[in-house]
Formats: structure tokens, sequence, C-alpha cells
């Protein structure tokens, strides 16, 4: 029988980012993505690599550090951040 496995890519900082600086998305130069299982990823409250283009840091984050929800500002008309809350509220920690 085949198993489905979940997964997320949390963004993780290339350097060390300030309060402010806007996030700049995957293949740039402020974040790349680790793959993580999704139910890991929620637990940490990861930010997915999906959500990071133009977010706006509310707090500085360490080089290498897991960026969360909590360190970023969505707009939850955004519909990327729109589809991913309904997501979690649909599938919580498996979506």
């Amino acid at each position: 029988m085949t198993r489905l496995e979940l997964g997320c890519r949390g963004a993780i900082p290339k350097r060390a980012l300030k309060s402010g600086e806007a996030l700049d998305g995957e293949g740039v130069f402020t974040v790349w993505g680790r793959q993580m299982p999704a139910a890991a990823s929620y637990a940490a409250q990861a930010l997915p690599m999906g959500l990071s283009q133009c977010d706006r840091l509310q707090r500085d984050v360490a080089e290498g550090a897991m960026l969360t929800h909590d360190d970023v500002v969505l707009d939850p008309q955004n519909l990327a951040v729109a589809a991913r809350a309904a997501l979690i509220e649909q599938f919580g920690s498996a979506g």
C-alpha cells in the first residue's frame, strides 16, 4: 500500500535579518527552504516558503533559524495566506 507523506518547506534566513526587513522569497537573497514533515512544520509554526515573499519581519531573526508565523506580518487578504489558513483549518497538523 502506498503511504502519503505530507510536507512543507520552512523558510530559513541565509543571513541575520532585522525587524522591518522584507523577505524576497525563494531563490533570491534572504531565505532558503528546509523540507520537513507537515506535522513538524505545524508544531513549529514554520513560515512556509510559499509565504516568504514580501512579508515584513516584526523582529530580528538569526541566520539559520526557522522563520515562524510570529516573525512576520502576514496580510490575511493575500490569497496564499488565506489558502494556507484554510488548509490548516481543514486538515490541522496534517495539512
